[in-house]
């Protein structure tokens, strides 16, 4: 895990999301291999699960001079707890979504 004490997470529309720029800094994960494992969680899901669970967004990253918008998801509380079973197990989970 990063330096981060607790992964930064955002109310929006009366609910809590976590950013999966956020998530994978907070697990030392590459933010690629993050939004790899959300889109297979996604093929595998149903369209209505997924979409209450993950929300496409982007995140904003310096690049040489400038600031680029690069893919990301939102992801409710059931979407992080799917995605992070498979960086902590099943057991981790939900105690990882309550440190938040």
């Amino acid at each position: 895990m990063s330096n981060t004490l607790v992964p930064i997470v955002r109310v929006k529309d009366d609910a809590v999301y976590a950013n999966s720029h956020d998530v994978a800094a907070y697990f030392g994960k590459q933010h690629s291999h993050v939004l790899r494992d959300i889109r297979n969680l996604m093929r595998d899901l149903s369209v209505q699960n997924w979409t209450q669970w993950f929300r496409p967004a982007f995140y904003e990253a310096r690049v040489g001079f400038g600031v680029k918008r690069l893919p990301a998801y939102e992801m409710t509380k059931d979407g992080f707890a799917l995605l992070v079973m498979g960086f902590t197990g099943l057991h981790n989970a939900g105690s990882t979504w309550m440190e938040v």
